[in-house]
């Protein structure tokens, strides 16, 4: 199904309030059980990454110290999972501003991982600013 993305842009996003990280979780970790605030998962042949919030006390285990800091940003625009052109049209806007992003596909709408750092960037990016 072909969309327009540009006007998809303009619908608005919601942010997740907390930083976010990535953590690799292998099958039969005691750990994994202590990650039930998982956000989002994926099965690679490394492990299981999960993206969770990083909690002061994830923030005091070695595994997270220098890990990545990022912020979910959810596209409010409900999106059709056979629609075309909308993570293009996302990650070159973003690349164009000099922002990674991580892209996750829900099933009602697109998720940003984006540095937390660039938050402001992404925002301006993202939602038009209002003339007058």
């Amino acid at each position: 199904m072909d969309l327009d993305p540009d006007a998809l842009l303009g619908l608005g996003v919601d942010v997740r309030p907390e930083v976010v990280t990535f953590v690799t979780a292998h099958p039969g970790d005691a750990e994994l059980a202590g990650f039930g605030d998982v956000i989002a998962c994926i099965r690679e042949p490394e492990g299981m990454s999960l993206l969770v919030p990083l909690t002061p006390q994830r923030e005091r285990d070695a595994r997270f110290r220098d890990c990545f800091r990022g912020r979910l940003v959810t596209l409010i625009a409900e999106t059709p999972l056979d629609g075309v052109g909308l993570t293009a049209a996302v990650a070159s806007r973003l690349a164009a501003a000099g922002v990674p992003c991580n892209m996750i596909a829900g099933h009602h709408h697109d998720h940003l991982v984006v540095p937390d750092d660039d938050l402001r960037r992404v925002l301006s990016v993202l939602v038009p600013h209002e003339s007058g």
